[in-house]
């Protein structure tokens, strides 16, 4: 609950932490690699372009991106550039109003936490940002809570927590989150949707270092190098 005094003028304690989780969030791009470009075609530098990228082609062509690669494109962008969160908060509103499976609704509910600690990192009010991780955090913690196995919900805990600030106090629980991630990948890596295998296994590569080498090397068995051109660890 925040403050009368930090509602007041945003001062003291809560000021403080907020203006260093800004900070932290602000430098804090959890995607792997840079993603080239083809020889006849322009260089990619970022992730969040080549989503972007992704997703005008699929338009331009009135292709319909599975829901797993469309969320996940929408959210690298959204990650760079603020006004994409609206876009994501418009598609993510959609379809928790939709008819569709509770897989897709659990889905949508695990990118509208993530989506909520992006309101923080865009933010600029130290309490709101606060507010914004602590309703994200909570949502995706209650999420992997009641779906402990389930890759994607996991992989939005980690990526939402692991660059957050010490004094969040999420530090032990995104490595083991990280450290489960590698085991659900090698435990059904091949049954998983190519495009998340490739984006978690990137991920869990790229930010997973002090992993142990076994444990790495069955990470990189499961990539599919075609899962996601230019997003995953095989760009």
């Amino acid at each position: 609950m925040i403050s009368r005094h930090a509602e007041r003028g945003g001062r003291g304690p809560t000021r403080a932490l907020g203006i260093l989780l800004g900070v932290a969030l602000a430098g804090a791009l959890p995607f792997p690699g840079a993603a080239q470009g083809s020889d006849d075609a322009p260089e990619v530098h970022s992730p969040w372009e080549a989503a972007l990228r992704s997703l005008n082609e699929a338009d331009s062509l009135g292709v319909t991106l599975p829901a797993v690669e469309r969320l996940d494109l929408l959210y690298l962008v959204a990650a760079e550039k603020e006004p994409w969160v609206d876009t994501l908060q418009a598609e993510l509103d959609e379809r928790l109003a939709g008819v569709g499976t509770p897989a897709d609704s659990t889905l949508a509910l695990g990118y509208l936490g993530a989506l909520e600690v992006l309101r923080a990192k865009h933010g600029t009010w130290p309490p709101s940002r606060i507010k914004w991780v602590r309703r994200g955090v909570g949502r995706l913690d209650g999420l992997v809570q009641d779906h402990p196995t389930d890759v994607h919900l996991r992989y939005l805990r980690t990526v939402s927590t692991l660059f957050l600030p010490g004094f969040m106090g999420r530090g032990e629980e995104a490595r083991s989150d990280m450290e489960r991630l590698a085991e659900l990948l090698s435990e059904a890596g091949k049954d998983l949707e190519p495009y998340l295998r490739g984006r978690v296994a990137g991920f869990v590569l790229e930010y997973g270092d002090w992993l142990g080498e076994g444990t790495r090397a069955d990470v990189s068995e499961v990539i599919d190098a075609e899962a996601a051109p230019g997003l995953g660890a095989g760009s």
